[in-house]
């Protein structure tokens, strides 16, 4: 499984393009999940960092928060009825939509697998989880994370985690900004409806970060165009063109002078042949066995959810 706070699979990528690359620029680029990711490795690295900046869209910053946000709980304590109103009407939206179709999503790629999952010899961590995985009816996303992604969303430790809250007060991305030691940039909607706040404060510390929040733009929903009856110009998405616009001001005009293959951890070969990055724990590493291989993708998800 991945997660939103796992970032062994970006270390062990960068250990294996590096060595085949070992004075390109790297360029890191990350959407909703995977902007969370790429947030807390450039964090986690600082100045060992092999990647020369990153940009990060709709990265959830804190889990803890977004949860709630997309919750059904609510409290009338210190608001007025028609506040209270809106924000119930606006968790329903969250709850019913984002909720269910990410808790969807992630319930699809568990079936995908439940077989090999249950054929473990030796009972394993998701051993006590499959049969409630297994009995579920359109579940919400925190169900599915508290009986699958913070039980095997990477490897051990930290995984498993004692409850889903801990998991996600450790995958959230916010306490990494202070870390990040390379060119960064983060761009978010005021109104995505999934992300509940910004750090602004937070990166405003750090010179190397800089966070443009846009007034709309949803949930990775930016784009322009349009009109009235489709008489305007075409729709077409808005991100790609400040992201181009900052990495080829980077690579233009920013100097970082250390080698690919050098920055970041040193890196051994063990008995086993396994490429491996000192100090990142045993999982975090490479073997070669084979080369020009057509890569298989999941088919994409249908209908209005495609884009989660």
């Amino acid at each position: 499984m991945f997660s939103g706070g796992y970032t062994g699979d970006i270390r062990t990528t960068l250990l294996y393009v590096s060595e085949l690359y070992p004075n390109a620029p790297l360029l890191g680029v990350g959407f909703s999940l995977g902007a969370g990711v790429l947030t807390r490795y450039v964090g986690e690295e600082g100045e060992n960092c092999r990647l020369t900046a990153a940009c990060v869209l709709a990265c959830p910053w804190d889990n803890v928060k977004n949860s709630d946000r997309l919750s059904t709980s609510n409290s009338v304590h210190g608001v007025t009825l028609l506040t209270f109103q809106l924000r119930l009407e606006n968790r329903w939206l969250n709850h019913v939509i984002y909720s269910k179709a990410m808790g969807g999503t992630l319930l699809a790629l568990f079936n995908r697998n439940a077989e090999t999952l249950a054929s473990f010899p030796e009972p394993s961590a998701i051993t006590p989880h499959l049969p409630v995985l297994l009995s579920m009816k359109n579940p919400d996303f925190i169900d599915v994370n508290s009986h699958l992604t913070s039980i095997i969303g990477g490897s051990f430790p930290p995984f498993p985690f004692p409850s889903v809250h801990k998991y996600y007060e450790w995958a959230s991305a916010d306490k990494s900004l202070a870390g990040i030691r390379v060119p960064f940039l983060a761009i978010n909607a005021i109104d995505d409806p999934i992300v509940a706040e910004v750090p602004l404060h937070e990166a405003g510390k750090n010179p190397f970060v800089g966070i443009c929040v846009t007034r709309k733009g949803g949930h990775l929903g930016w784009f322009v165009g349009g009109g009235f009856a489709g008489r305007g110009a075409p729709i077409e998405k808005w991100h790609p063109q400040p992201v181009c616009e900052w990495f080829e001001a980077i690579v233009e005009d920013f100097v970082d002078t250390r080698p690919r293959k050098a920055a970041g951890k040193g890196r051994f070969v063990n008995d086993h042949g396994f490429t491996i990055e000192e100090g990142s724990g045993p999982f975090v590493g490479y073997k070669v066995k084979q080369t020009g291989l057509p890569v298989q993708t999941l088919a994409p998800v249908a209908g209005a959810v495609r884009g989660l």
